[in-house]
């Protein structure tokens, strides 16, 4: 059912800018006095005060959308306040309006966000448009969230019971590497980052803008591993080519599918030049990598 509503939501925000001029101005407010537009109304049951709401959400200052919560790994929940905090009582007064199945947009005005980013102050309002998707009472809640542990828990032990082997991988390729070994079997980016692939994945591959979740060894060409993330116990998250990362990972992460393991060579220009990053990675140094992409998150 949640996939079903979930489609439903994302079609009608297809929509949702084009027909934005043809809205009257009339508007009902919620219990507080936010504007609000109701796009879905199924009549289902509202959140009561100590329930936990559970809804998706894109925020948009004028047509920009900054944050979409379905490129999250778990729905989003807030607990229904009768004197919530003010950094989200706009959000749980709109959710209290609304009954499960139904979305509206909420119009939030800048000058009631008590931390907006300076560069909206010349905006009149943020635009949330919500799906509540579910309610769940405190005890339905906590196991929820013990699900949600135990799967978090699971990733954590599968991850770092990989790490040594990964490394003891890695140290073999780049062994192969300084011994010429390795010439005949790299493909490479435009740009110049050179890769051997070690499985490749059934998935798509990411495009500008897709959150990516990638698994990782890090180590200079003399076997110093100077990062991974399997220690942590999960992915490094973040949004592909945005300037978040060093632009080798960008350039070689493109041309992966969804799955797909690698080990990857990049030259000083893609990576942190002659500068170097202190302390462990000295100037104009080659950065090996081993790199799984675990994870595509998109609409």
């Amino acid at each position: 059912m949640l996939q079903t509503m979930r489609i439903g939501f994302l079609l009608f925000i297809g929509t949702f800018l084009a027909i934005q001029a043809c809205k009257p101005s009339k508007r009902p407010t919620t219990l507080l006095g936010y504007e609000y537009e109701k796009h879905i109304d199924k009549g289902g049951r509202k959140p009561k005060a100590g329930e936990h709401a559970y809804f998706h959400a894109i925020t948009m200052v004028g047509d920009s959308i900054l944050e979409n919560t379905h490129v999250y790994p778990f729905v989003p929940n807030m607990r229904i306040e009768v004197d919530p905090d003010k950094e989200v009582e706009a959000i749980i007064d709109g959710l209290k309006v609304m009954g499960i199945g139904d979305s509206i947009t909420l119009y939030i005005p800048m000058d009631s966000l008590p931390f907006a980013p300076a560069q909206f102050q010349s905006f009149k309002e943020i635009k949330q448009v919500l799906a509540l998707l579910d309610i769940k009472d405190e005890e339905g809640f906590k196991q929820d969230m013990a699900v949600r542990q135990q799967f978090l828990q699971n990733l954590a032990d599968s991850l770092r019971g990989r790490d040594s082997v990964t490394r003891l991988q890695l140290t073999g390729f780049i062994t192969d590497y300084l011994d010429n070994k390795l010439t005949d079997k790299f493909q490479n980016t435009e740009d110049g980052v050179k890769y051997l692939i070690l499985r490749e994945g059934a998935g798509e591959r990411p495009t500008t803008g897709d959150m990516v979740e990638v698994n990782y060894v890090g180590s200079l060409t003399n076997q110093f591993v100077f990062d991974a993330s399997f220690p942590k116990g999960q992915p490094y998250v973040y949004r592909l080519n945005t300037g978040q990362v060093i632009q080798g990972w960008d350039s070689v992460i493109s041309q992966f599918n969804e799955g797909t393991e690698a080990i990857v060579f990049i030259p000083p220009a893609l990576a942190y030049g002659k500068a170097g990053s202190a302390p462990n990675i000295p100037p104009d140094s080659e950065l090996v990598f081993y790199i799984n992409l675990y994870k595509i998150r998109r609409l």
